[in-house]
């Protein structure tokens, strides 16, 4: 296994980010970027229970916190059908 973020439907109308983590493989910047992934989609789910100032200030700080913690994810080549992901050894 290794850490990849994925969306999943926990219910029909709800997105879940969730990690996959095998050993080692999750960095800190991942983590906290999944984290805000799943702040944000609790808060869409949740936003209509919310008056319109406290909507407004949760969406510019929820949204602030993932755009920050995507630019501090590292840059990562795409992986296609013809090139496979490889992984280095874990040192023993």
């Amino acid at each position: 296994m290794f850490a990849e973020p994925c969306l999943r439907a926990a219910e029909p109308k709800t997105a879940r980010a969730t990690e996959r983590v095998g050993p080692g493989t999750i960095t800190p910047a991942l983590a906290a970027f999944v984290r805000a992934a799943n702040d944000f989609c609790a808060f869409v789910d949740a936003a209509d229970k919310l008056n319109l100032p406290d909507r407004l200030t949760s969406a510019r700080e929820l949204l602030l916190t993932l755009y920050a913690s995507g630019a501090k994810l590292p840059e990562v080549e795409r992986v296609t059908d013809r090139q496979a992901p490889t992984y280095p050894d874990p040192e023993r």
